[in-house]
């Protein structure tokens, strides 16, 4: 083989060597990004219960205009998503946090991060206030 010959070869394997890892760079932010959609989802559908849950009389198995006794469901807590728990619960007010699959901080050719995709949604009567954590 001519010298030529051999350092298209070269440039061959380089350009394919970085077209494969600039895949693999756009796969993961789009699986990061999915999953932070899903988890947004997620905490907006426990929001809703939370706020129905409290708007619900005591006979009918609500809280009577408290959020106190209100739980996540348990088919909820742990889902492909992601794991959701309540951190803080008064009469007037619920914080939920979700914590997704997905690294945020991962990338093509770097070590996984251990911080996973989480946000923070505070919840009370008439309005929902979503946090970015990572």
């Amino acid at each position: 083989m001519g010298n030529q010959q051999l350092l298209f070869i070269v440039l061959g394997v380089i350009a394919v060597s970085i077209a494969v890892l600039a895949g693999l760079d756009y796969f993961q932010s789009q699986a990061v990004e999915s999953n932070r959609d899903q988890v947004i989802l997620d905490l907006n559908r426990l929001a809703n219960l939370a706020q129905t849950y409290y708007k619900k009389e005591n006979q009918l198995g609500g809280g009577g205009r408290s959020f106190v006794g209100f739980d996540i469901p348990e088919e909820l807590k742990a889902t492909a998503t992601g794991t959701f728990e309540i951190l803080n619960i008064t009469s007037t007010r619920v914080l939920i946090e979700g914590v997704g699959t997905e690294s945020s901080g991962t990338a093509a050719g770097c070590t996984e991060s251990i911080q996973k995709v989480t946000y923070q949604i505070s919840i009370t009567s008439t309005e929902t206030t979503l946090n970015r954590v990572y």
